[in-house]
């Protein structure tokens, strides 16, 4: 492929070209606590989320069985998305409150940092 340009550019590219830098940057202030909010994110607001969306979508269909006249048992299905729903809420308080102090932290080390 290197041969291909080269020959359609006319000159020759440099195959070892490497970065002027001796050593790697230094982190960020507060780089650490951003990438744990990051993992946090990830990890566990968006899987508690799903989880009570899906309990939602669950009570919603069963309640549409007795909305169409079927025969099933909501109640059992809807306490259970009832108490899947409230420890996800639970939850995303929790994360919440640890999400808020690590970006109070990082942007202390930030003001600190800089």
């Amino acid at each position: 492929m290197v041969a291909i340009v080269k020959k359609l550019l006319g000159r020759r590219i440099r195959e070892d070209v490497r970065s002027p830098l001796k050593a790697k940057p230094l982190r960020l202030p507060g780089q650490s606590l951003d990438e744990e909010v990051e993992r946090l994110l990830r990890d566990k607001v968006d899987s508690y989320a799903i989880v009570g969306a899906g309990m939602a979508g669950i009570a919603i269909f069963e309640w549409s069985h007795v909305l169409l006249h079927f025969r099933p048992m909501p109640v059992l299905i809807s306490a259970t998305a009832a108490a899947f729903i409230a420890y996800a809420v639970f939850r995303l308080i929790n994360l919440h409150g640890q999400i808020r102090n690590l970006k109070l932290g990082r942007d202390g080390e930030r003001v600190f940092g800089q």
